[in-house]
């Protein structure tokens, strides 16, 4: 007995309503897309790892994922929102910060924007 089934995936049957709210978000900050903002983001993890002397093992061990995602993550993959927190945390540094560094503004500012307030 095949336990797969045919009909779609969960994944297949979510709704992508984060990817909308989310290129609305950065479409409003001047233009930038969600994959600039992802790559400037991991460029700020990888730049504060390397001030602190750290390696990609030693951080994904304080934040308890593997070094490949950490590596991923540097390269510019999506960061879910608890494990920048975490990476965050880890690396000792304020994650409004970051975001601030990144979106090249006050990053409240950019939420209420997208959230047309």
């Amino acid at each position: 007995m095949d336990l797969r089934g045919s009909g779609p995936s969960v994944a297949q049957k979510r709704p992508q309503r984060a990817g909308k709210w989310r290129e609305r978000a950065f479409m409003k900050n001047g233009g930038m897309t969600a994959e600039k903002f992802c790559a400037e983001l991991g460029r700020e993890i990888r730049q504060a790892r390397v001030e602190k002397r750290m390696s990609q093992e030693e951080l994904a061990g304080r934040v308890g994922l593997h070094r490949n995602s950490v590596a991923r993550y540097e390269a510019g993959a999506d960061i879910p929102i608890m494990i920048f927190v975490r990476l965050c945390l880890a690396l000792e540094i304020h994650a409004k910060e970051v975001l601030d560094q990144v979106l090249g503004e006050d990053s409240a500012a950019v939420i209420r924007r997208a959230n047309g307030l």
